[in-house]
């Protein structure tokens, strides 16, 4: 939790240097330290949340927390004020409650705690959440479930060598290293997805305020429908959902190749409009999804590690997206071909490399097979 503090501190009183910027380079320099500390963030966070929400309400909170009305917010925001500099500084101050809401309510993780043997710790913030949860759960009943959960910790640890994980332990068995790629890959095609078309929002018809508060509204409805379908359906399971969040994405963005190989673009821009806020509507979940299956799939001593990893290669879509439209040069379907390949690949590998993770319980200990 103090590395997620001191994260959005950096990140907001960067955010707020950046609003006096002289010129132009230096914006982009303090651009680019604000994304380090949101990479920062997002890699930490999403461990989290997961370790310190039930199973089966993970997927519907975080969906419901989500950053998705951000972007009605930001159109609301940057039309009001129409000056970019006003506009930094009030996101900066908009950090401000999670850094509160993090120093002085939010309490550590359980899982982080008995990890680290903190079990007076563990106790207090179990303690804590039964009292606000009104659970008749007595102080000696947590101690006890606390040094029982500790005994096991200590058990499994001893069948194997306590050493520091690195990244390259994410490769260490043919298990491991398949899913740590299937993950990555996963961030980096919805990277590549999501920043391809929000870059990209002026080339469609309509409002480029309008659109961007329409692609967050969307990307809330959609995700909390997806949240409800998982919360009330046990069959829907994450991989089922994730394929067929991408499977949309994958309708439409083919809609678009058409639709632009046959020359319909003008008389029917608005349904390229359509698909075009849809598929950006989906990426919210997307992520969502992503971030509970490398979290559930990994054990607590990879699991940061793990997030991490994909963060990192997120980047890198990141990075290509806005070239990606680079391609209309060749033809105008180009792009949408491109991503709508990309989004293939990544549905076959998630069935192929991903065991189903939801209503698991998260392990704390690597097992002995993954270390041979």
């Amino acid at each position: 939790m103090q590395v997620l503090v001191v994260n959005l501190c950096a990140l907001a009183s960067v955010c707020a240097m950046s609003a006096f910027s002289p010129n132009f380079r230096v914006f982009l320099l303090f651009r680019f330290i604000i994304g380090c500390f949101v990479g920062g963030v997002n890699t930490v966070w999403a461990v989290f949340i997961i370790e310190n929400l039930p199973r089966a309400h993970r997927f519907w909170l975080c969906t419901l927390i989500t950053w998705a009305p951000n972007y009605v917010v930001l159109a609301f925001i940057a039309y009001i004020t129409a000056e970019w500099r006003i506009l930094a500084f009030i996101c900066a101050l908009l950090s401000l409650p999670g850094i509160l809401l993090l120093i002085f309510v939010i309490h550590e993780s359980p899982h982080y705690l008995l990890q680290k043997g903190r079990l007076k710790e563990a106790i207090d913030v179990l303690t804590a959440i039964t009292s606000w949860n009104n659970e008749p759960i007595s102080s000696r009943e947590i101690a006890e479930l606390v040094a029982w959960e500790a005994s096991k910790k200590n058990t499994a640890k001893t069948a194997i060598t306590i050493k520091q994980n690195t990244y390259l332990d994410l490769y260490r068995t043919r298990t491991l290293a398949v899913h740590t790629i299937v993950t990555s890959f996963g961030f980096v095609a919805a990277n590549c997805v999501t920043y391809s078309l929000v870059f990209n929002l002026s080339i469609i018809e309509g409002s480029l305020y309008v659109n961007t508060a329409l692609s967050g509204a969307l990307r809330y409805a959609i995700g909390i429908a997806i949240a409800v379908i998982d919360y009330t359906c046990v069959c829907a399971g994450r991989k089922i959902i994730h394929v067929g969040s991408v499977a949309v994405i994958v309708a439409c963005l083919g809609g678009i190749v058409s639709l632009l190989h046959y020359e319909l673009a003008d008389i029917h821009g608005n349904l390229i409009r359509m698909f075009t806020l849809t598929s950006f509507g989906m990426t919210g979940s997307i992520f969502t999804q992503l971030s509970l299956i490398s979290a559930e799939l990994f054990p607590t001593p990879l699991r940061n590690l793990a997030n991490a990893h994909g963060n990192v290669f997120s980047r890198v879509g990141s990075v290509v997206a806005p070239s990606i439209f680079e391609l209309a040069i060749i033809s105008p379907s180009a792009p949408y071909l491109l991503l709508t390949f990309i989004s293939v690949i990544e549905i076959l590998a998630i069935l192929w490399g991903i065991p189903e993770t939801k209503n698991k319980h998260l392990s704390d200990v690597t097992c002995e097979r993954d270390y041979e």
